[in-house]
């Protein structure tokens, strides 16, 4: 059986460069376009990795924040995130 979608998310984030930095977008991005993860079952699983990547100590908060690019996202405010 496949591993769990967080799971495989996770693990991919592993792949970012030590000390890139950026947003859950930019993170989203590279997971669908760069590594062809398929999207997660419901849109509210990005966040709930996100917060999974930062307890287990592969990314974290910069304190910085910045506007999100996507439509959908209505341009409201979301952190930089940091990979460790």
């Amino acid at each position: 059986t496949q591993e769990p979608w967080s799971s495989r998310a996770k693990n991919g984030m592993k792949y970012l460069p030590s000390g890139w930095t950026g947003t859950g977008e930019d993170i989203r991005r590279f997971l669908l376009e760069g590594l062809q993860l398929e999207p997660p079952h419901h849109h509210n699983a990005w966040g709930g990795m996100i917060s999974g990547a930062i307890k287990m100590g592969i990314i974290a908060g910069t304190g910085r924040y910045t506007s999100m690019k996507a439509v959908k996202s209505h341009a409201r405010k979301t952190e930089i995130y940091q990979r460790l």
